[in-house]
């Protein structure tokens, strides 16, 4: 689901940075190891194409082998939801050596007429599903945060750091203790519990129907609508564009579309679809499915397959077939799909939902975190960031003990 802003809840006045300068701030760091240097620089995306093909180098097998933590998703995620807002680009080299990048927005907002400058990660803007520094699997983590740390806390840049959708052990979470025991204010709290499944090889997708009632009636659901037709899984890996369009015609036909969230309600994000197809299918993780029943889609799922794991990203489904439960039965095609290639994972990413809990009760926590500026302005933003916060969290209790009451 597509998400903006840094978490601030007053009103905010957005406005983008304009310097265009693309040396905004190199230095050759040797305060938390002599041996990494890091280099910030402001910019547009011609950054990011500047050093795509080390990046890449990055995202090979380990932490980073994710489609989010590639160059043209962190480009395309700008590119399409925060057009023209300057890139604050953060690399961490040794001896001449990429070994991490930290790629950020940067920009200028307000909070009842108090201005502020924001680096943020591009995860909290459109459709991001986690964010980290993108870092070498040869690189420990912590050296890494050092580094990046001791460059910003002496950057003039901001007044705030946002990191939102950081997953739990990330490089980008251990930024907070570092920031904390300089003496800067952090806020760092549980955003989301991703689910995801481990696969097993020679095991079936109904292995992993969690409830044997779920596991009944998915095979009853399955046999009713055979009786209607030929059921098909098609998985769609070349950039067909009409498979694609046929995809975002089936979730704007159904709720989605009447609720206003479907990609095809947003240019923004049909553009950002569209090029992440174009770039998945040229690197080979695109990875779009349909159930077909006697050659006609009932349901569908946008998906991207990389590094053994399977991240289905959006799901749409013919309504006419609800009483079947066409998204599950997709989903248990796509799972044993995903067993017989010999897959690790299905990383169902964002929010816990009922749907991903009948196949697992397995999470992946992920985490918001702020750090404030050592100065007035940054110690407001704090006050207010974590009085914004305990309201929330006050607000999710209250609805929990009135929800528990009315089921009683």
């Amino acid at each position: 689901m597509a998400s903006t802003g840094v978490g601030l809840a007053p009103p905010l006045v957005e406005e983008v940075f304009t310097q265009a300068a693309h040396d905004l701030e190199t230095s050759a760091l040797t305060s938390a190891d002599s041996r990494l240097q890091v280099e910030a620089r402001a910019g547009d995306l011609e950054l990011i194409d500047s050093i795509a093909t080390e990046w890449h180098k990055l995202c090979g097998p380990g932490w980073c082998d994710q489609p989010f933590y590639l160059p043209e998703w962190i480009a395309n995620s700008m590119r399409c939801f925060a057009p023209g807002q300057s890139l604050y680009l953060i690399t961490v080299r040794e001896r001449s050596e990429l070994c991490a990048v930290l790629p950020l927005y940067q920009k200028r907002t307000s909070w009842f007429g108090l201005p502020f400058r924001v680096l943020g990660g591009p995860a909290s803007i459109g459709y991001g599903c986690r964010f980290d520094v993108i870092r070498g699997a040869n690189t420990a983590a912590y050296e890494i945060a050092e580094a990046v740390w001791e460059h910003l806390k002496n950057s003039d840049q901001w007044d705030v750091i946002f990191l939102g959708k950081v997953p739990e052990g990330a490089t980008s979470e251990q930024l907070v203790p570092c920031a904390r025991r300089d003496g800067f204010s952090t806020l760092c709290y549980e955003q989301a519990r991703s689910p995801y499944l481990r696969l097993r090889s020679g095991a079936t997708a109904n292995d992993f129907a969690r409830e044997g009632h779920f596991r009944r009636n998915l095979n009853r659901r399955w046999r009713k609508l055979e009786q209607k037709g030929l059921l098909r899984l098609r998985r769609v890996e070349e950039l067909d564009r009409a498979a694609i369009r046929l995809f975002y015609s089936m979730e704007h036909h159904g709720w989605k579309g009447r609720k206003g969230s479907a990609i095809a309600c947003d240019q923004a994000a049909l553009d950002f679809f569209d090029s992440t197809a174009e770039s998945a299918a040229r690197a080979g993780y695109l990875a779009l499915y349909f159930l077909d029943c006697d050659d006609k889609p009932i349901a569908a799922q946008f998906g991207l397959a990389l590094g053994g794991v399977y991240y289905p990203i959006k799901t749409a489904f013919d309504e006419v077939y609800s009483a079947y439960s066409p998204g599950q039965l997709i989903t248990s095609a796509i799972l044993q799909d995903c067993i017989d290639r010999g897959f690790r994972e299905v990383d169902f990413l964002g929010q816990w939902a009922q749907w991903k809990a009948d196949w697992t009760d397995t999470v992946r926590p992920h985490y918001s975190c702020y750090i404030f500026r050592d100065s007035l302005k940054g110690r407001i933003l704090a006050a207010s960031t974590k009085a914004e916060h305990a309201k929330e969290k006050l607000t999710d209790k209250v609805r929990d003990w009135v929800a528990k009451r009315s089921a009683r």
